[in-house]
């Protein structure tokens, strides 16, 4: 029996960010997205939806969405929305007021999933790898066993409270009566997305870009393949039998479940999520913002005009965007006579541009029907002509990033279409040396490279002009050198004292032309904070500080006297000694000369000062930032540094547990970070860092919100050291909760930063690639916090680009 096509019904505008997840209720159509916020969409009379209600309460992008009827669940009897969220929360709702009525806390990380067990309980699961089961507000149960990150689920009908998982570790656990009964295996890269397919069994989707369907009884009956990236969600319907799918690869696909694929819904972007509702009508949750219905009822499709409209903004997609040299002309050179339209295509969504009465209109192959489907009309714009078989244009997605041009490029007709990806104002040997490092071509395809991407591009790309010695190609000044502001490389015994891993001192032994893929991963060397600051100033502000805790109790014994606190006294020898640590610390022994180095009679002043009340602090701070930059200090002070406690136990750790308390202290925030920074120069502390890695990312997580740039570049450098540690230790089985608190870390400081945050964007960037390298684990967790795409929303240019495009190639 042939299913009927489907077409658009109709678009949902009023998010403001992507559109996340989305679920089919009795009072309409929920969708949670990046904006924070849930909507209602209610159908009205002439098959009208719109958006009846927002739901604002989550302080981060909604994840996951469950509804419970009323009197469906016995500890929910009036019913509720049960909501997940990246800020670990998951939120029940009245079906009246829809405020919220319950905050549910528990779980360590983001809520990837939620689900009603037949018992009325409500299943959650996280990027802890942990699911949790509730009645009401308690937590009652916690299900573990995956060895990575929980990222759906899927209840079962019956007794038991069954329930699937589908995790990081590229399995599928079935669990009853909060046991685990069962495993499924088979798909070779993280499991996203299950739905239960009635009468059937159950589909899984995965980044390994398949979905499997499967028994209760964990038999693959079939596989569906057909999408060109991760497969981020399915959806079944009881009544039609089909199965629907979401993609990176900005598609969402229908499927018989013999595996056969139905058809191919293409999206202007990635598409997160799919449900259906119960007449068949298929909903669709884009990162465009919009929510979209899909539909195989004729009376039911939107107006001829809406749905030509749409097909010519994929048109436009799929074809070149306005350039410099634009207009029709551009397109009539990619234009084909329709004599080819009789060959079938090479792969599903290949497009074809073709001359009908004068005029460009796109075409595009469906694999599932065997048929070229005429997609609209080209509008004039910038093009190119021949060489590839399609040529997207227009902020498209590869390998992770936004593009102006995507060239299909056939270099053996024996293998499939080559990806060659430029922007408008690129340099196109940039271009040229760019694509042949990454497919590992011959450098005597230069020249043609350059000239195809010219030709195809008309003159969008910009051939560079006459450039001096030391010129940085990205800003056109003088040759990028990072001042001490910005932290400067400690190289570790790895690397050797040489490397700079962002002046690319040690990437320049390498032979252009050769394979090398990665600039600035993985990081192997330490940055330090070590501008120094003004003695003068820091020695007033510290006898300031000691005339206002005078008046306090319980200060004797750290409150400095007179004769410390004189100018020529024990504090400015302190200090003067912590500066030449300092200088020390840029030496490649590390060490201060003999006669300099801080006495035990300093560095128990020191401790003194480490024991002041929290809005005095960062002066002391700032002084042991100094100091263990020498390894002299640094092994002292590791020896007394103690627990990240509030306890009279240590020295450096009861200052950082302080100065990271609640409400949190700007100053503290800032020097406390560039404190815990330099703890990485020298070994004995650095072990410190290894046992007290969990309890210093909590204590720093109020600087992944904070709004000054000094303290979001303290985290990201931390952050980025901590990687190399991390990523030294993964061969030994680093811990997995430790690598994913901190690219949880990484994720919610990159949604803080603006477009100004240029280093610590680079940072940020260069630690997620260290994490994830050469971790299957780690590159899932990254995915599912969609840390790419948040990057790729900033103009990167120099070497946060390059960072960005080593990201891109790790989570491949």
């Amino acid at each position: 029996m042939t299913t009927p096509a489907f077409q658009l019904r109709a678009e949902l505008p009023g998010h403001e960010e992507d559109v996340r997840c989305v679920a089919w209720s009795p009072i309409g159509i929920l969708t949670g997205s990046r904006d924070k916020t849930i909507r209602i969409w209610k159908e009205h009379g002439g098959g009208r939806i719109s958006c009846e209600n927002v739901l604002v309460g989550h302080t981060d992008y909604v994840t996951a969405l469950t509804f419970i009827a009323p009197g469906s669940s016995t500890w929910y009897p009036e019913g509720t929305i049960v909501s997940g969220s990246r800020d670990t929360t998951l939120m029940t709702w009245g079906l009246s007021s829809f405020l919220p009525v319950h905050r549910l806390k528990g779980h360590k990380y983001q809520i990837s999933s939620t689900a009603l067990l037949s018992d009325g309980r409500v299943a959650s699961a996280s990027l802890d790898s942990t699911i949790r089961v509730w009645q009401g507000e308690q937590c009652v149960q916690m299900l573990e066993g995956h060895e990575s990150a929980v990222l759906c689920l899927a209840a079962l009908p019956g007794p038991g409270a069954r329930l699937l998982s589908g995790s990081g570790d590229r399995t599928i656990r079935l669990w009853a009566d909060g046991k685990c009964t069962g495993i499924f295996s088979g798909h070779t890269d993280t499991v996203r997305g299950l739905s239960v397919v009635p009468d059937l069994g159950v589909v899984s989707a995965s980044h390994d870009q398949t979905l499997r369907l499967w028994s209760f009884a964990g038999e693959t009956l079939a596989e569906l393949v057909g999408h060109t990236a991760l497969v981020y969600s399915a959806a079944a319907h009881a009544r039609t039998g089909l199965i629907a799918s979401a993609s990176e690869d900005s598609s969402a696909r229908l499927w018989h479940g013999n595996g056969a694929c139905v058809q191919s819904l293409p999206h202007p972007r990635c598409v997160w999520d799919v449900d259906f509702l119960p007449n068949g009508d298929l909903i669709t949750a884009c990162a465009d913002h919009f929510v979209r219905i899909w539909t195989s009822a004729p009376e039911r499709a939107a107006a001829a005009e809406v749905i030509e409209a749409y097909n010519a903004s994929l048109a436009a997609d799929a074809a070149p965007g306005q350039g410099e040299g634009g207009g029709q002309s551009a397109v009539a050179g990619m234009m084909e006579d329709a004599e080819v339209l009789a060959r079938p295509g090479t792969k599903d969504g290949q497009t074809k541009i073709i001359k009908e009465h004068g005029t460009a209109v796109a075409y595009s192959w469906d694999q599932g029907r065997g048929e070229w489907e005429k997609v609209g009309e080209v509008m004039g714009s910038a093009s190119g002509s021949g060489g590839g078989d399609t040529m997207a244009v227009g902020n498209r997605m590869h390998a992770g990033q936004q593009w102006d041009f995507v060239f299909d490029v056939d270099v053996d007709p024996n293998q499939p279409p080559l990806k060659l990806a430029c922007n408008r104002g690129d340099n196109p040997y940039d271009v040229a040396d760019r694509f042949m490092e990454q497919e590992n071509l011959p450098i005597t395809y230069r020249q043609q490279i350059v000239d195809f991407v010219l030709t195809n591009t008309a003159g969008a790309l910009k051939m560079p002009a006459p450039m001096a010695m030391n010129v940085d190609p990205f800003t056109g000044g003088a040759a990028y050198q990072p001042s001490g502001s910005h932290g400067r490389a400690a190289p570790s015994s790895s690397a050797g004292p040489n490397v700079d891993p962002f002046t690319g001192t040690a990437a320049a032994a390498a032979v252009r032309g050769q394979p090398h893929r990665l600039q600035h991963c993985p990081q192997s060397s330490f940055l330090m904070m070590d501008t120094l600051p003004k003695p003068e100033a820091l020695a007033s502000k510290v006898r300031q500080f000691n005339d206002q805790i005078k008046q306090g109790t319980d200060m004797e014994a750290v409150v400095l006297s007179e004769e410390e606190a004189v100018p020529s006294g024990p504090l400015n020898t302190l200090i003067a000694r912590s500066l030449q640590c300092a200088a020390a610390g840029a030496s490649s022994s590390g060490q201060v000369a003999q006669g300099s180095r801080l006495t035990q009679q300093d560095l128990a002043l020191l401790a003194r000062l480490l024991r002041w009340p929290a809005p005095h602090l960062f002066p002391a701070l700032d002084i042991a930032r100094l100091a263990i930059l020498d390894l002299h200090a640094a092994t002292s002070l590791a020896s007394t540094a103690g627990p990240l406690l509030l306890s009279p136990q240590g020295d450096i750790g009861a200052a950082l547990a302080a100065a990271c308390g609640d409400p949190p202290i700007p100053a503290n925030l800032q020097v406390g970070l560039r404190l815990a920074c330099n703890t990485f120069r020298h070994e004995p502390l650095r072990a410190w860092v290894a046992s007290n890695q969990a309890a210093l990312l909590d204590a720093f997580a109020p600087a992944c919100t904070s709004p000054l740039r000094p303290v979001r570049l303290g985290l990201a450098t931390f952050l980025l050291n901590l990687s190399a540690v991390l990523h030294s230790s993964s061969r030994q089985a680093a811990e997995v909760g430790v690598t994913t608190q901190a690219l949880s870390a990484l994720s919610e400081l990159l949604s803080s930063c603006t477009a100004e945050d240029g280093e610590a964007l680079f940072r940020i960037l260069v630690a997620a690639g260290t994490l994830v390298m050469e971790n299957a684990e780690a590159k899932s967790i990254a995915q599912q916090l969609t840390i790419l795409e948040d990057a790729t929303k900033f103009r990167l240019a120099g070497r946060a680009a390059e960072a960005l495009a080593d990201l891109a190639i790790l989570l491949k």
